[in-house]
C-alpha cells in the first residue's frame, strides 16, 4: 500500500474547485502535477498551486502511474464522462467537478459562482428583503465542491484497497450548495415555510444573531438560544426588555427585532469591539470581531498558533485547514516546516494536535485486510467505500453532525453518543417550536425529542446511544467502547474532553489505533482557545462579511452559517488522510495501524477558503490599488471585476430574480441580439461593458421584468449566457434538474412522518453512498450498541438504565 507521499495525482487545469481538491493532496505530501494552462487569476494561482509541479505538456507515462486524476470546470460543462482519458489505468480514481454534473436538464448550461448561489437557494438568503439578493463570498461554491471532490477521491482510494479497481467520482457545484443548507429546505419540506432574507443579520434562528456597529468597529454576536439572549441582556443592562407586555420570552426578539435593536445599538455604540467580545465571551455568548482582510492578517489567534505560511513572493497565505499529529503538512513556498509546537492539555509539548502512539504501544486489533476499518455491526455493513468503519460520534449542532452523517452515507457504522437531554427537555415552549420551524406542522407532539427535523436530518443512517457522560458510570461505559471504535469524533470546546478525563492521551491509551477527531471553534491553544464559537459568529471574524455587501452598505452578514459545513468537510478530509496513514502503518508493521489526532479549528478551516482573497488584498496593497490600513472597501454587490455585465435582475412576480453572468465577448453579442440593443453596444469589450454597466443593467432589467425567472434563465442559457433563477426553498425542491438527478431522498420516520432531504452530493460509480436509512429515535440502540461495542451483559445494561445513565427519553 502506498504511503500518502507516494500517491500520484494529476490535475488537469480547470477551476478553483479542482485546484483546491488537488491542493489538499499536495499540501499533505502527495505528488501533484498540474497539467495545462490555468485560467485562474494570479492570486488564485499563488494560493492554490504553490505546492504542485506545473507543466504545460503531459509527461509520458504520467497518466499510467496516476492514482487520481482531477478534471474541473467553473463555467462550462466538462466533456462527456464516457470519453476516456487516454492512458489512464484501471486503478485510477477519476474526479470530475463541474457546475451541474454530467446529466440532467442543465448539464450543458454555463455557470458562474453567482449562478451557483442562485440556483442552489443560497442567494435568496443574502441581502435586504427590500432589495435585490446578494452574491455570497466569492468562490465558496467552488471551495466546497473541491472539498467534496477530495472526500470522494480519498473514499474511492480506500475502497480500492479491497479489489484494486478505481472508479469515477462526480461532484456538482449546485448539488453541493443545495446539500449545504442547514435548515432552509428542512423548514419548507416539513411545514411549507419559505425562509427569506432578513437583512443584515443571520437568516435563521435567534436574535441578536448578526453584526453590529461599536464605537471603533463592528462586532459579530450569535445568540440563538433563550439563555444566551438573557445573559446578553443582563450584562448590557437591558433586562427590562423581557418585562414588556409584548415579549413573552427571549425568542420573541426574532419575530420582533425592532424591540431589541434600538437599545442594543445604543449600548454597543459606547463600547469597543474588544470590550464587547471579552464581556460576552465571559458569559458564554458567542461573539467575535468583524474583520477585514487586513484585520485577519493581524489576528492574534492566528499569529499565536503560527498559522500563516509564506509564498515565494513573501506574501502570507493560510496554513493547514486541519492539523494531524502524525502527518506533516507542507507549506506553500519555501517554508516547509511542520506544524508548530503547542502545549496540550496535560502540559506536554506536542506537534500540532498531539503525538500518535509509538509502534511499541500498538496492541489493538488489526484493521481489516489493509483497509483501516473494522467489521462493524449491521448498520455499518452498507456497501459504501467506508463499509465496516466504526465511529463514536459525540458531535452536536451542525459541523460535527455533518461529518458524522457523511461518514454514515459512505458506509461507516456511526454510533451517535448523545446526552439523554441533548435533544431538549420533554416539553418545549410553544414560542420556540413556532420560531424554529423544525417540527411537523409546528407541533412538538408527545415526544418532541424524536420530532425535531434538524436532529432527524443530521443523524440519518446512525445508531443512537443516549449516554450520560456527566456520571462516572457513563465515562466508564464510554471507555469500554473506545477499543471497539476506529474513530472518535467530537466538536466540544477544547476544555470538555479533558474535563471528562478523555483527552487524546487517554483515548490512545485505550486504543492506540484510534483516529481522534476534535473540532474546537478556535483550536486548542491561543488567546481565543476557550471562546464559544458558532458558525454565524466565526464567519464575520474570518472576514467573510467584508466580502459581501451592497455598494452603499458593507460589511454584510452572510445568510448561511458557512463555517459549519466547511469545518465539517475539512474534518472528514483530515480523518480520511489519517485513516490512510493508519492503513499504511499497519501494512508496514504487519500489525495494527497507528492512530493519530486530527484537530479542526473552525476558524482556521474557514480562513483556508478565503486564501485567494487574502492574497488579492496583499497584491493590491503592494501595487497601491487597495487599502493597506484596514479600511473597508465598498461592497461588491453582485458585480465581478473579471465578468461584465454580471448582476441580479428583477423578474415578473414578487421577489423573483434572475442572476446573469456574461463570461465572454461572444455571449455578450448573443445577449445583445436576444434583448435588442443599439448596434454599437455589441462592439463593447469587457472594459467597455464595465464602464457602461449601469446602462446595461437598466436594459437587462427592462427585459427580465416581463419574464418568469425560470423562462428568463432558460432563454439566456439558450444563447450561451450563464444565468440562473434565484430560487427560494420551494423552487429548489421543485427544480427539474435536481429532481432528474435524484438529489432528494424521502422515507418514513417513526413518530415524525414522511421526511425528505437532499442526499449528500457525491456520485461514486462503483461504491455509491449507502442506502438512505432513517434517523434513530433517542436511545433506540442502547442495548445493542453496549452489548456489541462495550461487551456489556444484559444485567449491566439494565442497571445503567435503572440509574438513568442510559435512557430513551429526556430526564424529568
Amino acid at each position: 500500500m502506498k504511503r500518502f507521499q507516494d500517491l500520484v495525482v494529476v490535475e488537469l487545469a480547470g477551476s478553483v474547485a479542482g485546484a483546491y481538491c488537488a491542493k489538499l493532496f499536495a499540501d499533505h505530501g502527495a505528488q501533484v502535477t498540474l497539467v495545462g494552462s490555468s485560467e485562474l487569476n494570479p492570486a488564485q494561482v499563488g494560493y492554490l498551486h504553490g505546492a504542485k509541479k506545473l507543466t504545460s505538456v503531459l509527461p509520458d507515462g504520467l497518466l499510467a502511474r496516476a492514482d487520481v486524476v482531477i478534471e474541473s470546470s467553473a463555467h462550462n460543462p466538462l466533456p462527456s464522462d464516457d470519453v476516456d482519458v487516454v492512458g489512464l489505468g484501471s486503478e485510477a480514481v477519476r474526479v470530475r467537478i463541474s457546475p451541474f454534473g454530467s446529466s440532467g436538464p442543465y448539464a450543458r448550461w454555463r455557470a458562474s459562482d453567482l449562478t451557483d448561489y442562485a440556483l442552489s437557494g443560497h442567494q435568496y438568503l443574502y441581502g435586504d428583503p427590500e432589495r435585490e439578493p446578494l452574491r455570497g463570498p466569492p468562490n465558496q461554491p467552488a471551495y466546497a465542491s473541491g472539498l467534496f471532490g477530495f472526500v470522494g477521491a480519498m473514499a474511492a482510494l480506500l475502497a480500492r484497497q479491497r479489489d484494486g479497481i478505481g472508479q469515477r467520482v462526480e461532484v456538482s457545484h449546485v448539488e453541493v450548495m443545495v446539500a449545504l443548507h442547514q435548515f432552509t429546505l428542512l423548514r419548507y419540506t416539513i411545514g411549507g415555510d419559505v425562509l427569506r432574507r432578513m437583512g443584515n443579520r443571520f437568516t435563521g434562528q435567534g436574535h441578536p444573531n448578526g453584526i453590529f456597529p461599536c464605537a471603533d468597529g463592528w462586532v459579530s454576536i450569535a445568540a440563538p438560544t433563550s439563555d444566551q439572549v438573557e445573559r446578553l441582556l443582563a450584562v448590557s443592562g437591558l433586562e427590562s426588555l423581557l418585562e414588556r407586555p409584548d415579549i413573552s420570552s427571549a425568542m420573541d426578539f426574532q419575530t420582533s427585532p425592532e424591540v431589541l435593536d434600538g437599545p442594543l445599538l445604543a449600548w454597543l455604540a459606547e463600547q469597543s469591539v474588544d470590550d464587547v467580545v471579552e464581556l460576552l465571551q465571559a458569559v458564554r455568548v458567542p461573539a467575535a470581531p468583524t474583520t477585514t482582510m487586513h484585520g485577519l492578517l493581524a489576528d492574534p489567534q492566528l499569529a499565536e498558533r503560527h498559522y500563516w505560511r509564506r509564498t515565494d513572493e513573501d506574501h502570507r497565505v493560510p496554513g493547514p485547514p486541519f492539523r494531524l499529529s502524525g502527518h506533516q503538512w507542507g507549506a506553500t513556498g519555501p517554508d516547509r516546516s511542520t506544524d508548530p509546537i503547542t502545549p496540550d492539555s496535560a502540559g506536554e509539548a506536542t506537534t500540532g494536535a498531539g503525538l500518535p502512539p509509538s509502534p511499541a504501544e500498538v496492541d489493538g486489533l488489526l484493521a481489516g485486510e489493509g483497509l483501516p476499518v473494522g467489521e462493524g455491526g449491521d448498520a455499518g455493513k452498507a456497501k459504501g467505500p467506508l463499509a465496516g468503519l466504526r465511529v463514536l460520534d459525540l458531535a452536536r449542532v451542525w459541523a460535527g453532525p455533518l461529518a458524522g452523517r457523511l461518514l454514515a452515507e459512505l458506509g461507516a457504522d456511526v454510533v451517535w453518543v448523545e446526552a439523554p437531554w441533548g435533544r431538549g427537555p420533554r416539553e418545549l415552549p410553544a414560542s420556540l417550536v413556532e420560531t424554529v420551524k423544525y417540527y411537523p406542522d409546528d407541533d412538538q407532539g408527545d415526544c418532541q425529542w424524536n420530532r425535531n427535523g434538524h436532529f432527524v436530518k443530521y443523524s440519518m443512517g446512525k445508531r443512537s446511544l443516549a449516554l450520560d457522560l456527566g456520571t462516572e458510570a457513563g465515562i466508564e461505559t464510554f471507555e469500554r467502547m473506545v477499543p471497539w471504535a476506529d474513530v472518535v469524533l467530537e466538536n466540544y470546546s477544547s476544555r470538555v474532553m479533558p474535563q471528562f478525563g478523555l483527552d487524546e492521551h487517554r483515548l490512545h491509551q485505550l486504543n492506540p489505533s484510534l483516529v481522534y477527531v476534535n473540532m474546537p471553534g478556535y483550536g486548542r491553544s491561543g488567546p481565543a482557545e476557550h471562546w464559544l464559537a458558532f458558525g454565524s459568529s466565526v464567519d464575520s471574524h474570518a472576514g467573510l462579511s467584508s466580502l459581501i455587501g451592497y455598494p452603499d452598505q458593507v460589511p454584510w452578514k452572510g445568510g448561511v452559517a458557512w463555517p459549519d459545513p466547511i469545518a465539517g468537510l475539512h474534518a472528514t478530509s483530515g480523518l480520511l488522510v489519517a485513516l490512510w496513514d493508519r492503513a499504511v502503518s499497519g501494512v508496514e508493521a504487519e500489525g495494527p495501524g497507528r492512530g493519530q489526532t486530527v484537530e479542526v479549528a473552525q476558524f482556521e478551516s474557514i480562513v483556508a477558503v478565503v486564501g485567494d482573497q487574502l492574497l488579492t488584498f496583499q497584491m493590491q496593497a503592494e501595487a497601491g490599488s487597495g487599502p493597506d490600513d484596514g479600511a473597508q472597501l465598498p461592497g461588491p454587490g453582485n458585480r465581478d471585476p473579471a465578468i461584465a455585465p454580471q448582476g441580479v435582475y428583477q423578474c415578473a412576480g414578487p421577489d423573483r430574480w434572475v442572476s446573469v453572468s456574461v463570461l465572454d465577448d461572444d455571449s455578450w453579442i448573443r445577449l445583445c441580439d436576444l434583448i435588442g440593443t443599439e448596434s454599437w453596444f455589441k462592439a463593447l469589450d469587457r472594459a467597455g461593458r464595465h464602464t457602461n454597466h449601469d446602462r446595461i443593467d437598466a436594459l437587462l432589467t427592462a427585459w427580465t421584468a416581463e419574464q418568469d425567472q425560470r423562462t428568463a434563465a432558460t432563454n439566456l442559457q439558450a444563447v450561451g449566457v450563464a444565468a440562473g433563477a434565484v430560487l427560494d426553498a420551494a423552487g429548489v425542491v421543485a427544480d427539474p434538474h435536481l429532481n432528474a438527478r435524484e438529489l432528494f431522498t424521502s422515507f418514513g420516520q417513526p413518530q415524525f412522518g414522511p421526511f425528505s432531504t437532499p442526499r449528500l452530493p457525491l456520485h461514486l460509480s462503483r461504491t455509491p453512498l449507502g442506502v438512505q436509512r432513517r434517523s434513530p429515535l433517542l436511545g433506540e440502540h442502547n442495548h445493542e450498541v453496549l452489548a456489541e461495542a462495550g461487551g456489556l451483559g444484559s444485567e449491566e445494561i439494565d442497571a445503567l438504565e435503572s440509574r438513568g445513565v442510559i435512557a430513551d427519553q429526556p430526564p424529568l
